[in-house]
């Protein structure tokens, strides 16, 4: 728990997790689902698509690493209307 709550504050806040290990919070969570319940950490494991999401992911320049470390990477706000 102690690595998941500022992981889950800094999501809910909408910053930067480029720099974030991902792949350990998930590893994490698995965990703490299991220490709950093992049931319930395999039903997470295996509706989860983090893993394979983050082999998607393209490596980051030094430059996006710099950024993202300082808290300048980029933000996109989006406004959705519905009628």
């Amino acid at each position: 728990m102690a690595r998941l709550n500022p992981f889950r504050n800094r999501i809910a806040h909408h910053e930067p997790i480029i720099n974030a290990s991902i792949a350990e919070r998930h590893d994490d969570l698995i965990e703490l689902a299991r220490l709950i319940d093992e049931d319930a950490a395999q039903w997470v494991r295996a509706r989860s698509s983090v893993i394979e999401i983050l082999q998607w992911r393209p490596p980051l320049s030094r430059q996006q690493r710099l950024r993202a470390r300082v808290g300048l990477t980029p933000r996109t706000v989006q406004f959705h209307v519905h009628a």
